[in-house]
């Protein structure tokens, strides 16, 4: 157990070290992580007044931010270099996939809620499975290129497997965003808080797909090995 606690830092180390230099290099990784996060703080406010047709420019606008921020966090990956001026088309590369996905995942949720919602703790409990089991479907559309079904499963067997691993700098993360958009002059709903809380969303991408490429290109027994070998 201390081994793969050990092991496990070890990754934890690696990953942040790595996304941190990405993010000193690629400035630029925080323009499309402020338009995603001023869609989730103020879209829903601002397109309120439309109704139905608010909701899903919303729900639209979402996913083309966040394939922007998706497209971002895999190009500095791979080239090790982005540019604002590319955020444009990036909004449409996963959007269709996203969409998808979302699509899906949407309408497990409605059967949840028409099966359970009489039951509010069973409700809470499979909304939160949903939630937990599809949270590595970002990366396997844009580092697996998978297509929506083939990303449900495999999102589904990633956590299975992996989910000690990838929720506690996860949740760590999270909690960090939130808190940059709420100590931000305004609050959450001010539209300083994207532009405070951008770098936090902008690292925080770039750990989940660099951690998501170190869990699937390596084993636990890897890891063991390696630390030995260093020894």
């Amino acid at each position: 157990m201390a081994g793969w606690i050990g092991d496990t830092l070890a990754m934890y180390g690696r990953v942040g070290r790595r996304a941190a230099e990405l993010l000193v290099r690629n400035v630029a990784l925080v323009v499309p992580a402020i338009l995603l996060l001023e869609v989730v703080f103020l879209g829903r406010v601002i397109l309120a007044p439309l109704g139905l047709l608010g909701g899903f420019i919303y729900v639209i606008a979402q996913y083309a931010a966040l394939s922007a921020v998706l497209t971002f966090t895999s190009e500095a990956i791979r080239t090790g270099k982005v540019r604002a001026a590319e955020v444009g088309p990036a909004f449409g590369t996963y959007l269709s996939d996203l969409i998808s996905v979302g699509f899906v995942v949407f309408g497990l949720q409605l059967i949840a809620s028409l099966a359970f919602q009489s039951i509010p703790p069973l409700y809470f409990f499979v909304m939160v499975v949903i939630l937990v089991f599809f949270n590595a479907a970002p990366e396997l559309v844009s580092i697996g290129r998978l297509n929506a079904t083939e990303v449900l499963s495999a999102s589904w067997q990633f956590i299975g497997v992996y989910w000690v691993e990838w929720f506690p700098p996860n949740l760590l993360l999270t909690l960090a965003v939130l808190g940059a958009a709420l100590i931000a002059p305004g609050g959450p709903l001010g539209p300083l808080a994207a532009v405070v809380a951008s770098p936090a969303l902008a690292f925080l991408m770039l750990v989940r797909a660099l951690l998501f490429q170190e869990l699937t290109t390596s084993t636990r027994r890897g890891r063991a090995f390696r630390r030995d070998a260093a020894r």
